[in-house]
């Protein structure tokens, strides 16, 4: 080697990974070790015992991608329904009604996956709940009778469960069943309490 020259020492690039192309979270609610996250669902329950047909917006965050903690507003609208009078076995007359339900809840849901991260969306078992204020209340219709409708707010819950699908990044659909109860409402002028079982469909989404 002549007087001066310098070694040089060739090395070789190590390459960077490149990054998978599939979603690796559970659901609209981010990956597993993910922190908080932004994020709401639309739902469209259907209550048998009140034959109505309700609307249900959750916003709130999740945390670890697993965890929901949020609010809930509820509103369920049923059928107008004829109702007959009777006194003392002798007919009256009759009336139209439509029972509205309103409720607004702290609510939590439990994400767990069924299926792992890979180029397929992931499948998630949900359960949860929800707690708080709600009312009922009827419009009547038709003729002088009809149901009470001085109503005022009682304490009202939801338990639910179902399936979450996850066609892309952001985004999820479920599947499932809820109970709700409201304590101690108004219906056929007494103080009673009402529950229904209901399913429904919702889409979700996360930021």
């Amino acid at each position: 080697m002549a007087l001066g020259a310098v070694a040089v020492r060739s090395q070789t690039a190590v390459p960077v990974p490149t990054p998978p192309s599939y979603w690796p979270g559970y659901g609209p609610y981010g990956s597993y070790n993910s922190g908080m996250s932004f994020a709401g669902a639309i739902s469209l329950p259907y209550a048998f015992n009140w034959d109505a047909l309700g609307v249900s917006a959750e916003l709130g965050g999740v945390w670890a991608g697993r965890h929901f903690f949020g609010g809930e507003v509820s509103y369920y609208g049923g059928d107008s329904r004829r109702y007959d009078v009777y006194n003392a076995g002798s007919y009256a007359g009759h009336f139209y009604s439509e029972q509205q339900v309103t409720t607004a809840d702290f609510a939590y849901r439990y994400f767990a996956p069924l299926a792992g991260s890979g180029p397929y969306p992931p499948i998630a078992f949900y359960v949860g709940g929800s707690a708080g204020i709600g009312s009922v209340t009827y419009s009547n219709s038709g003729s002088a009778f009809g149901f009470h409708n001085d109503n005022v707010a009682t304490f009202s819950g939801d338990l639910l469960a179902g399936f979450q699908f996850n066609p892309q990044p952001g985004v999820g659909l479920r599947l499932g069943y809820r109970y709700i109860y409201i304590n101690d409402a108004w219906r056929f002028n007494q103080r009673v309490n009402l529950g229904s079982s209901a399913v429904e469909a919702s889409i979700g989404f996360r930021f």
